[in-house]
């Protein structure tokens, strides 16, 4: 007899053939078992995982709106963050009755101009304003980009404008801290998602001529 080569292996079989096809068989189906248990446990870390994730950017997504303020001395709007993380300001358009506008300036005149007031070319336009493109508004958070004041205000152009002053609209990119970018018209609850912020269409300018 030869011994057998070192380091060989016997599958040891019990005599009995039919016995011996049930143990391969179990032994196989376990193996098939085990594997898929594995890939469904690898699955189910995955939508975990995914799941994690969308929560978290759902813990901090940003919700731009409008905020219109008409009061019997002063007349003020602004972007409010109503979200629940920090929206990133790339732009803010302004536009009146439809028509972009892109100073105070050019904003009273229009409002005030189809009730037959205008400014006087040499007039003095005084009001408060805050620049919003370019920061961050956390979560709650209110810029007030420009308010107008009655006591410094001719009566009658302020009245054509604060009749007018429900047509005044914002349009707003901004994007998340994941730089999941939107677009809003600060009034629907749907926000349109894009890649990028792309360049304002008609930029509003809040600052006084004189200190740009």
């Amino acid at each position: 007899m030869f011994d057998a080569p070192e380091g060989s292996e016997h599958h040891h079989h019990t005599g009995n053939r039919w016995l011996d096809y049930v143990l391969a068989g179990s032994a196989l189906l376990i193996s098939v078992i085990s594997l898929t248990v594995a890939i469904l446990h690898g699955r189910t870390m995955e939508q975990m995982a995914d799941a994690n994730a969308r929560l978290v950017e759902a813990n901090s997504w940003p919700f731009l709106t409008l905020i219109l303020a008409v009061e019997p001395e002063k007349l003020s709007f602004g972007v409010r963050n109503n979200g629940v993380g920090p929206a990133k300001v790339h732009w803010v358009e302004v536009s009146m009755d439809g028509k972009p506008v892109r100073s105070m300036y050019d904003l009273v005149h229009d409002a005030a101009q189809p009730a037959g007031v205008s400014l006087r070319p040499v007039e003095h336009l005084s009001y408060n304003y805050s620049v919003v493109d370019g920061t961050v508004l956390r979560a709650g958070d209110i810029t007030v980009v420009a308010s107008l004041s009655a006591r410094e205000t001719r009566p009658e152009v302020f009245t054509a404008i604060r009749n007018r002053f429900l047509k005044l609209s914002v349009r707003s990119c901004y994007c998340s801290v994941f730089d999941e970018c939107f677009i809003s018209d600060g009034q629907s609850l749907d926000p349109k998602p894009v890649k990028t912020c792309p360049a304002a269409h008609t930029p509003f300018d809040p600052t006084p001529p004189s200190m740009r």
